[in-house]
């Protein structure tokens, strides 16, 4: 933290972190510092020594990130400049700087980015780099940190062929560009250790995508061709679009649809002729994806909402109990293992398809108009397979 009080006293940014506050704790304990006269002269390699495990420093301008780039760019040419040489080379470039700063940056290159900056070398008369260095390590991660960034890439594989794979690809190697932490792993590496899939993913056009992105964000007035499930014309519609929401590996735009003036959501796959307008629109205030979506079972929804009860088998409800499916779920256990799970939704078809996806170790207790819907499905598969 950094006090008001000594913020009146700098002139130049500074670096903030644990040490700043333990040295202000301190300072409370052991009173002012000792006159000047007592203090030592640092030579002219001296800094502040390497940090304690656990501290970090903060970089707060961009200023301080130009003077890294500069004395980067100086030392990796091969320069080998002291604190006079590096102060005329960034005044040229247009950074005003004193020799404590030069002094604190060498000292932040060295210990907190891991940089090879030399100590002062009376020899060569100045700092340099010990060994190579070819890109400007902007980034201090650990080694947990990176491994879990380097999972979250891993996770970027199961959405190939989606709208921001690429762009997440990009900014994955930003990220990671310069990094001087390495995680390695035996065998045949991370792919082979951890993966992640995901099935039934709807293929969505890229520039569709970009595009109704970009309208949502403007507040701009779309209209577009859609089909609707289950019909075979599509139909033009107007919209003002709210929400792009991922439901169940598919992409779907929530907005108000100008003909209707009711709000509707809409399947991207099943869009063409996707144009923005010039109009733009303003947003309902009282919208919010949260309670939009919020007693759907998957992105169908009406209104006011219904409880469905759902009886499963011991086997069953083993697996329904490891999940989280809505978030008005109770469970209740029942004789022999089973469960009863609850649920309050405002439309039922998506939990229809559910229920029918565990076969015989579900049975629907209520709404009777689910029941009856089961019993009719029930009998339908049976025609089915009568005849199979």
């Amino acid at each position: 933290m950094v006090y008001p009080e000594k913020m009146k006293k700098r002139s130049k940014p500074v670096f903030t972190g644990a040490g700043s506050a333990r040295a202000s704790r301190l300072s409370a304990v052991r009173g002012p510092r000792p006159a000047r006269a007592t203090r030592k002269v640092k030579p002219e390699g001296g800094g502040t020594g390497k940090p304690k495990a656990g501290t970090r420093e903060v970089l707060r301008t961009g200023a301080q990130l130009e003077r890294f780039q500069c004395i980067h760019a100086l030392f990796a040419s091969g320069k080998t400049l002291n604190v006079p040489g590096l102060a005329k080379e960034l005044r040229a470039k247009g950074l005003e700087v004193n020799a404590k700063t030069i002094r604190r940056d060498l000292d932040f290159m060295r210990d907190r980015l891991n940089l090879p900056v030399s100590g002062y070398d009376p020899a060569r008369g100045g700092f340099y780099y010990t060994e190579e260095v070819r890109e400007l390590p902007l980034v201090h991660v650990t080694e947990g940190e990176l491994l879990a960034l380097t999972v979250a890439r891993q996770a970027v594989e199961a959405y190939r062929g989606t709208p921001y794979a690429r762009l997440l690809e990009q900014a994955f190697a930003k990220l990671t560009t310069g990094l001087r932490d390495v995680v390695s792993f035996p065998g045949g590496g991370l792919s082979e250790s951890i993966s992640f899939r995901s099935t039934g993913t709807g293929p969505v056009d890229e520039a569709l995508f970009t595009a109704a992105s970009k309208a949502v964000l403007a507040r701009q007035e779309v209209c577009f061709m859609y089909r609707k499930a289950g019909y075979g014309d599509p139909e033009r519609r107007r919209v003002w679009p709210y929400h792009l929401a991922s439901i169940g590996g598919m992409w779907y735009l929530a907005g108000h649809d100008l003909d209707r003036q009711a709000m509707r959501t809409f399947a991207l796959p099943r869009m063409s002729e996707f144009a923005a307008t010039r109009h733009r629109f303003a947003r309902d205030p009282d919208f919010s994806p949260e309670k939009y979506f919020g007693d759907s079972f998957g992105m169908l929804r009406a209104e006011g909402t219904v409880t469905v009860r759902i009886e499963f088998d011991g086997y069953a409800g083993e697996l329904v109990r490891e999940r989280f499916w809505h978030a008005s779920q109770k469970i209740t256990e029942k004789p022999g293992g089973k469960i009863e799970l609850e649920l309050r939704v405002s439309h039922t078809d998506e939990v229809r398809r559910w229920v029918l996806g565990w076969g015989e170790r579900a049975k629907v207790i209520e709404p009777p108009e689910l029941v009856e819907e089961m019993r009719e499905v029930a009998g339908e598969l049976a025609r089915i397979y009568r005849g199979a």
